[in-house]
């Protein structure tokens, strides 16, 4: 499992970059968090096999809370629903929970 957590990390930091890198973001308040979150991704995913599960906590849980602000000011100021963004919420989300779990089973 940790191994799927680590290679979805890195697509969803990787294409998250791009899209920032090449002008796809509409909202540019949220440029430097996604460069910060993109990078937290990546760098989570290349991670040595001791730290990874926590580090791909932490950037798994800000990605949550990144997506969810984006995810809800969409819906709230333009009224519609970006469902790329919607995915990557729902994985960043579920990615938190599966290891929180893990790390509570190994305590």
């Amino acid at each position: 499992m940790l191994r799927a957590i680590r290679v979805v990390s890195a697509l969803m930091g990787v294409t998250l970059a791009y899209m920032v890198l090449t002008g796809g973001m509409s909202i540019r308040v949220f440029i430097a968090p996604d460069l910060i979150l993109s990078l937290g991704l990546i760098v989570a995913a290349l991670m040595p096999a001791g730290i990874a599960p926590r580090a791909l906590l932490a950037a798994n849980g800000f990605a949550a809370g990144v997506f969810t602000v984006a995810t809800s000011r969409y819906v709230i100021e333009d009224g519609r629903i970006n469902p790329p963004l919607i995915v990557y919420l729902v994985l960043a989300w579920l990615f938190t929970l599966l290891l929180v779990g893990r790390r509570g089973s190994s305590n």
